[in-house]
């Protein structure tokens, strides 16, 4: 017998949108696991990230040493909840090949949060310690996702 696929999340948001929020309240449905990106870097990385482009490089070689795991997984029938920023055409391709490979469902939330309560909570996680503090040095591109990149789209203000 086959199993039923698992879901893919997955979200596109500014820093500070509520995307690793979001990531914590999927992660408790049934039969999901939740792999969050900075969590990965921080430990096979510990010397840290000197520059954006530093920043990338080991983010797209942490997907590539993953995807065929989150494959699996969806395969398997578990969910697979992605705490990565999916923030550029080119990431969220990378994204939908694994839920493509694994013929299996998605959804991509975009979070459309206020700029005045991003800004807020910038200024408290640069303020305490906080487990996104390295990420958020390295400046991220934005590309709004697109009704033509062909997801479900999910979109929260």
């Amino acid at each position: 017998m086959t199993p039923t696929t698992g879901t893919l999340y997955f979200f596109c948001g500014k820093p500070a949108s509520g995307k690793s929020t979001l990531t914590t309240k999927l992660s408790m449905l049934p039969n999901t696991v939740a792999l969050h990106g900075d969590q990965w870097l921080d430990e096979l990385y510990p010397e840290g990230m000197d520059s954006p482009s530093q920043y990338v490089e080991c983010a797209e070689r942490l997907q590539q040493a993953l995807g065929a795991h989150v494959v699996r997984l969806l395969s398997m029938g578990t969910s697979v909840v992605l705490d990565f920023p999916a923030n550029t055409k080119a990431t969220r391709q990378w994204m939908k090949e694994l839920y493509a490979t694994a013929k299996a469902s998605h959804a991509l939330y975009y979070l459309k949060t206020k700029e005045k309560t991003r800004h807020e909570r910038l200024a408290s996680r640069l303020n305490g310690e906080n487990p996104h503090r390295k990420s958020l040095s390295m400046i991220q591109a934005f590309e709004t996702p697109s009704p033509e990149e062909g997801f479900n789209l999910i979109t929260l203000d």
